[in-house]
């Protein structure tokens, strides 16, 4: 259900701004050369096995005073 939520709902319109969906991950820490800089795309295993099987985070960013 989550990963179709991800795949289907990016993009979509909502208070007049683009929603961006995406696997909540823990920061990871600063990259030691520059060659380490640039982020992978995780798969959704590997997001998965990271969890707990209760993990049920939902971040809602950017929504305007009043938006029902």
């Amino acid at each position: 259900d989550a990963e179709n939520a991800i795949v289907h709902m990016g993009g979509q319109w909502l208070g007049g701004r683009q929603i961006r969906t995406n696997w909540a991950t823990r920061k990871p820490p600063a990259p030691k050369n520059t060659q380490d800089a640039s982020p992978k795309q995780l798969r959704y295993e590997d997001v998965v096995n990271q969890s707990s099987p209760q993990n049920c985070t939902v971040y809602c960013g950017g929504i305007q005073l009043g938006l029902s």
